[in-house]
């Protein structure tokens, strides 16, 4: 995986969650990745990429150097006393990403597809609800 791939994948997630949504609007616009930002407030999602890897073997009939596989992670906090904001905005991330086609400059989307949800967990020292949403996001070169 080269770290050009990595940015235009988080650039079409980036595109993804700017879209009309109510994903967008249950968390105001803020989704970030790898920590929020200190003037950011709850609830909002940070994005983190987990692992990215090339497949030599999708396509053998094409030069495949531009075939990548990420498994990403989404992280929804939530500092409202119940379960019920973080699970609402679980619901409007899945109908927003799951099976997504993402605007990739050079690659088409091949597969967007969720892999596991965690949570609601309460986390007592910080007062705040989490889920843990991962995703396998495949790409092909166009």
């Amino acid at each position: 995986m080269r770290d050009v791939e990595m940015n235009l994948l988080l650039e079409g997630l980036w595109l993804k969650s700017q879209e009309v949504s109510d994903y967008n609007t249950s968390i105001s616009g803020q989704q970030f990745f790898g920590k929020k930002p200190s003037c950011a407030s709850e609830p909002y999602v940070v994005l983190n990429l987990i692992v990215g890897t090339h497949d030599s073997f999708f396509d053998y009939t094409e030069s495949t150097d531009k075939f990548e596989d990420f498994t990403i992670q989404f992280t929804i906090v939530s500092k409202s006393e119940s379960p019920t904001e973080a699970g609402n905005i679980l619901e409007d991330l899945k109908a927003l990403y799951d099976n997504a086609i993402l605007t990739i400059t050079g690659y088409t989307n091949i597969e967007m597809k969720r892999l596991t949800v965690v949570g609601p967990e309460w986390n007592n020292d910080d007062r705040i609800y989490l889920y843990y949403i991962r995703y396998d996001v495949s790409l092909q070169g166009t």
